[in-house]
C-alpha cells in the first residue's frame, strides 16, 4: 500500500525535527490494531476537526526509522536488515509507540548479530538499554558483559559520554566486578570529565580549580555519591579524597552495606578457563566473552575470615560451587 499515495487516509504523522521533518499518513484502523498506544492517541482530542484528520507529532523519532517501521506496519515485511545503530533506534521508537513484538525481536536480533558492536560500543549501548530497563534480554546481555569486563568501560576513550543514568544503574549493581576505590575514582573522573578536557586534568593542577569547579563535580556526582559503598574503601582514603574535592561528608551512606562481589584471586580469563573444564572441553575453550556461566562471589577470606562457621554459612545450598585459595608461595589451588 503506498501510503503517500492513498486519499483515505485519516491520521498524519509528523516526525524529525528541524531539516529532517516528514509527514506520514496512515489509517487509524490499522495503527490501532497493532498497538495499545495508537488506541490511546487516536482519540477525538487529537482530531482536526476541520480536516477530519488525526495529527500526532513525534520530534523525538527520526523520520529514517518511522518509515521503517510504519512500512513494517503495513506489509510485515522484516525490517531486520539494519545497522546496528538503526536498530537501536527503531527498539527505541517501537518501545515509545509500544510496538511490544517489533521490540522483543529487535532486543534478539541485536543480540544474536551485534554482539560485538555493542560490546565495542558499551557507551552507546549503556545510555539507551538503562533510560530501557525493561528491555530485559537486551539490559541483561549488555550489563552482564559490563560487570565482567569493567575495564572495557570505564578505560574507554568515550567513557565520559556515559549519561548519569547509566552511571547510576551500574553502581547500584552488586555485579561491578571493580574494588571500591576503583569505582570512587573511575566516579570522580566520570564527573570531572562533564565540565574538563579529561585529557588536560591531572592530581597534579587541582590546586588551580576555582570554587565553580568544585561546585560543578560536586553537583554532578551529587546522586551517584550515596551509592557509592563507603565502608569498603578505606577510612582514611575517602576522608582525603572528601576533603580534598569540597564534598559533604554527609552525601555518604555511611552505615555497613554489603560489598560488591568481586574476587581479588581470579580473573575473567580464570574463570573462561574453569568454565571450560566445567564443560569437559578440551581445545577451544571459552574466552571472557563466550563464557556461559556466571559466577557469584559468595566468600571472600580477607573479608569474611577463615573459620569453618562462617564457611559453611555463607557457602552452604549455594548450588555448584567453587573453592580458591592462594598459598603463601602465591600459587592457587581449589576445586
Amino acid at each position: 500500500m503506498e501510503l503517500q499515495s492513498d486519499s483515505n487516509f485519516d491520521v498524519k504523522i509528523i516526525t524529525g525535527s528541524e531539516l529532517d521533518i516528514k509527514e506520514f499518513n496512515a489509517h487509524s484502523s490499522v495503527l490501532r490494531s497493532c498497538s495499545p498506544y495508537f488506541q490511546r492517541a487516536l482519540s477525538e482530542r487529537w482530531k482536526d476537526q476541520k480536516n477530519d484528520v488525526y495529527i500526532i507529532t513525534k520530534p523525538n523519532i527520526h523520520s529514517d526509522i518511522f518509515k521503517l517501521i510504519l512500512d513494517h506496519i503495513y506489509t510485515r515485511n522484516d525490517i531486520m536488515n539494519t545497522s546496528a545503530k538503526d536498530s537501536l533506534n527503531i527498539l527505541v521508537a517501537s518501545d515509545e509507540l509500544e510496538l511490544l513484538d517489533l521490540a522483543e525481536s529487535v532486543q534478539k536480533y541485536l543480540i544474536k548479530k551485534f554482539s560485538p558492536w555493542l560490546r565495542s560500543n558499551l557507551v552507546t549501548s549503556l545510555n539507551v538499554i538503562c533510560h530501557h530497563n525493561h528491555f530485559h534480554k537486551l539490559y541483561n546481555h549488555v550489563l552482564n558483559f559490563t560487570f565482567r569486563n569493567p575495564y572495557s568501560l570505564f578505560d574507554s576513550d568515550d567513557f565520559p559520554l556515559l549519561n548519569e543514568v547509566a552511571m547510576i544503574c551500574l553502581l547500584e549493581s552488586d555485579d561491578l566486578e571493580l574494588e571500591e576505590i576503583q569505582i570512587w575514582n573511575y566516579l570522580i573522573k566520570w564527573g570531572v570529565s562533564k565540565f574538563l578536557d579529561i585529557k588536560d586534568w591531572s592530581n597534579e593542577n587541582i590546586s588551580n580549580w576555582s570554587d565553580d569547579h568544585f561546585k560543578a563535580l560536586k553537583e554532578t556526582i551529587s546522586r551517584c555519591i550515596p551509592l557509592i559503598r563507603y565502608y569498603h574503601i578505606p577510612k582514611r582514603y575517602i576522608n582525603k579524597q572528601i576533603k580534598r574535592y569540597h564534598l559533604d561528608s554527609n552525601t555518604f551512606i555511611k552505615y555497613i552495606t554489603p560489598p560488591r562481589r568481586c574476587s581479588r584471586l581470579i580473573t575473567n580469563e580464570n574463570k573462561a578457563i574453569i568454565s571450560s573444564w566445567i564443560d569437559h572441553k578440551d581445545k577451544d575453550y571459552y574466552t571472557y566473552i563466550t563464557d556461559p556461566y556466571k559466577f557469584r562471589l559468595l566468600l571472600r577470606g580477607s573479608r569474611d575470615g577463615f573459620d569453618i562457621n562462617t564457611f559453611h554459612n555463607l557457602c552452604d545450598f549455594q548450588g555448584p560451587t567453587i573453592v580458591i585459595f592462594r598459598t603463601t608461595q602465591g600459587k592457587l589451588i581449589g576445586g
